[in-house]
């Protein structure tokens, strides 16, 4: 079980360590699906997953959702985690669902959006 996200600031990210946040303490094994773009977009099995990074308020009801795809970043913009897999298909559209401003992106294997729509 993973720990609770918990706000400690003394702490800057790295993401290449996957450690600790300057907002958001990460557990030691939290590590991003593509550090290099840590929102996206990211292939899970038949969904393609993109956090629009402007659109992002960090409102977080995404990592409330999906715990095992989302987090915040310094910035508090969610990113993307490597344990994606965990979660079903349809929690991942529901966190999409869920997002205040709509900025999750889904789209199926053929390249057609699922949400928004």
């Amino acid at each position: 079980m993973r720990n609770p996200i918990q706000i400690d600031s003394r702490f800057p990210f790295d993401f290449t360590q996957g450690k600790r946040g300057n907002d958001i303490y990460f557990m030691d094994n939290q590590q991003l699906k593509d550090p290099q773009n840590p929102s996206g977009p990211v292939t899970v099995r038949n969904l393609k997953v993109h956090v629009d990074r402007d659109l992002c308020i960090g409102a977080a009801t995404c990592v409330a959702i999906a715990s095992k795809t989302f987090v915040l970043d310094s910035e508090a913009k969610a990113v993307i985690l490597n344990t994606l897999e965990q979660d079903a298909d349809n929690i991942i559209i529901d966190a999409a669902k869920g997002c205040p401003v709509a900025a999750i992106i889904i789209e199926n294997d053929k390249g057609q959006r699922i949400f928004p729509a």
